[in-house]
């Protein structure tokens, strides 16, 4: 199929929304703040925090880290005893020190929405 610009929706766009979605918004809002105040929410978070700070690392190639090693301290928490010697291109201690500062800086972006992490779910929602 050939490129084509992209059109403007129609004027009676409203009348593509199904009926349903009121109810499915309410249900997905229900299931959403049960999730927040469940521990499972609590600790998909901080590994998800966990795995942007590395990855970040990874891609402004401050480090290598292969992938592993990566799903390891996602899982188990940022500690240099997790990272055996020789698995990354530098210090293993300067290694951990620039993922926690990586870490810092995600909580502090998620700050605006008080702190709990809402402003990266919602990131993560639409992504």
């Amino acid at each position: 199929m050939p490129w084509q610009p992209i059109e403007d929706l129609p004027t009676n766009w409203q009348t593509l929304a199904s009926s349903e979605l009121p109810s499915l918004v309410t249900v997905w809002q229900e299931q959403a703040d049960r999730l927040r105040t469940s521990g499972e929410f609590k600790t998909f978070m901080t590994q998800l925090r966990r795995e942007i700070a590395i990855e970040t690392g990874i891609i402004e190639q401050l480090y290598d880290l292969d992938r592993g090693i990566t799903r390891l301290l996602i899982e188990q928490g940022i500690n240099e005893a997790l990272i055996p010697h020789g698995a990354t291109n530098r210090p293993v201690k300067q290694v951990v020190a620039l993922i926690q500062s990586q870490e810092e800086a995600v909580e502090v972006s998620s700050l605006p929405s008080g702190g709990n992490g809402q402003a990266i779910a919602i990131f993560c929602e639409f992504a």
